[in-house]
């Protein structure tokens, strides 16, 4: 992800004093990484469909599960990822909750701290 960061590295992203928001480019970049991650997923998805599948298209009912798959194992790995035997590497728990604010299904049900519940979903209508 290193083109994510050179991109992001050439604008700053502004607060409403006009000074530089670190939280917010940190959104931004994990999300503009989470972007590319899942572009990069839709090769194999080609691949499988062209080679092993005789090219039969994908109905929209397969490519919004194996949308929702994809995203759903990047929610799950973040929420794996905030965990303190990861040392220096781990990602804090605000970013995560930040990052996924909006897309989780039923958020208004979950407790303000979802990250250590299994099965919060990602949702999309």
């Amino acid at each position: 992800m290193a083109g994510a960061h050179n991109l992001l590295s050439f604008y700053e992203i502004l607060n409403k004093s006009g000074s530089r928001s670190k939280s917010a480019a940190a959104d931004w970049h994990r999300i503009f990484e989470y972007i590319l991650v899942l572009a990069r997923d839709c090769y194999p998805n080609r691949c499988e469909r062209v080679i092993q599948k005789d090219n039969a298209p994908y109905s929209p009912v397969q490519i919004r599960n194996k949308w929702m798959k994809q995203i759903r194992r990047r929610l799950e790995l973040d929420c794996l990822m905030i965990r303190k035997r990861f040392g220096k590497k781990a990602l804090q728990k605000d970013l995560v909750l930040r990052t996924w604010s909006g897309v989780i299904e039923n958020e208004h049900r979950l407790p303000k701290d979802w990250t250590e519940i299994d099965g919060a979903l990602v949702g999309m209508e």
